[in-house]
């Protein structure tokens, strides 16, 4: 179970501009995904609960059309994990395991729903619960699992952010808590290596 969160807590990457004053999740969906190309520094710190540690971790989150998401971590070491529709991938040195649907179709299924959750593409009820208060200039999104399956690797995911994603938090059944921030947003043009658009999906 450990491994299966490993592999979905990377899904947590966004980045865009508000101008209105109300607030729905329909309205909130539509202008997340109004800058479909950006780029930030993140800064991650997973407190494992049992051991009482902090494991902290930093680099560089790409999404490309809404729909590929890259993350490279500089530090501690160096990796990248890539998700788009068609595979998640995680590149360490020369080696890289892949999920597919073929490989593995029930990781996959749960790697692609979460894509589409915190792209704000869906939230699907049938697998989340949530909650959306404040406003434009400070509000949360709570999601909670609904799925069998969920439940066991999740109990809350919260996101917070005004003109743009500030904070991720995730907090896992054993106690464990992922704490993601957000800075340096840019949306200019974003330049990838060669092995990285070998997984682009347009």
């Amino acid at each position: 179970m450990n491994k299966l969160f490993k592999f979905l807590f990377i899904f947590v990457a966004l980045a865009f501009s508000f101008n209105t004053n109300a607030l729905t999740v329909n309205e909130l969906s539509a202008l997340l995904q109004k800058d479909a190309n950006f780029k930030a520094s993140y800064n991650q710190e997973k407190t494992l609960n049992k051991l009482n540690k902090i494991l902290k971790s930093s680099g560089v989150v790409i999404i490309i059309e809404n729909k590929n998401v890259f993350f490279r971590q500089n530090t501690p070491f160096e990796l990248e994990q890539i998700i788009t529709p068609n595979r998640f991938a995680q590149i360490m040195d020369d080696e890289i395991n892949e999920i597919t649907r073929d490989n593995n179709p029930q990781l996959f299924e749960i790697s692609n729903l979460l894509l589409n959750i915190f792209s704000m593409n869906e939230v699907n009820e049938k697998y989340f619960s949530y909650k959306l208060s404040g406003n434009l200039n400070n509000w949360t999104l709570e999601l909670k699992p609904n799925d069998e399956l969920l439940s066991k690797i999740f109990n809350k995911i919260t996101i917070q952010g005004s003109d743009k994603v500030k904070e991720i938090v995730i907090e896992d059944i054993s106690k464990d808590t992922t704490v993601l921030t957000f800075s340096d947003y840019s949306t200019g043009k974003i330049t990838l290596n060669v092995k990285e658009q070998s997984y682009l999906v347009k």
